[in-house]
């Protein structure tokens, strides 16, 4: 045999290895924890962070991954430009596409169909009120080296349509956007 046909050999038995764990199809389901940072642009900069759990569940093959992509904060708090505070709640329903490297590195964008917050002041002389948005988009990296658990950063964008306060009256944010980072663990499984 000649060292041309060995070395053929052997590329490709490490070419079968590097791609087989990748060329596996199937619904991956990935529960996460994350705490997020960020900023609320409106009249008012805010400045807000939380803490969130949520899932990511896909379809995926040859180490492309899309589907929905869901998160609910559990706790969180804000402080605007004039020191007014209180606690901070968001929900966000979106669409994902991913791909995941054979280097332990997984790529991934989302646009973002629903996005609402919610602004409670401690203060009694304010009115909690809540955002609504239907657009946005994040991009992120994730770590996939050790076992079971993924380490993410995010990096996510949301647009305002309108704000509703608790009296009823409602008006227009159109100009409004807030943007925030997002650190999570998940645990993606793949069936």
């Amino acid at each position: 045999m000649s060292l041309k046909r060995h070395f053929r050999s052997i590329v490709t038995a490490a070419l079968i290895l590097m791609c087989g764990p990748l060329a596996v199809a199937g619904f991956s389901v990935e529960p996460y924890l994350g705490y997020g940072r960020g900023t609320l642009d409106s009249s008012l900069d805010t400045d807000f962070s939380f803490v969130a759990a949520g899932a990511r569940v896909g379809y995926g093959m040859l180490g492309f991954t899309g589907g929905l992509d869901i998160f609910k904060s559990l706790t969180g708090s804000f402080e605007d430009d004039q020191n007014d505070k209180g606690d901070y709640d968001v929900i966000s329903a979106s669409v994902f596409a991913s791909y995941t490297f054979p280097i332990l590195l997984r790529v991934y964008a989302g646009y973002t169909f629903h996005y609402e917050n919610e602004l409670d002041y401690d203060s009694p002389l304010f009115q909690t009120s809540e955002t609504e948005g239907d657009g946005g988009y994040y991009l992120g990296v994730g770590y996939t080296g050790l076992p079971f658990v993924a380490v993410n950063l995010e990096y996510r964008v949301n647009d305002f349509d309108k704000q509703t306060f608790e009296n009823g009256s409602s008006s227009d944010l159109s100009d409004t956007d807030d943007s925030f980072f997002m650190l999570s663990v998940s645990l993606p499984f793949d069936f």
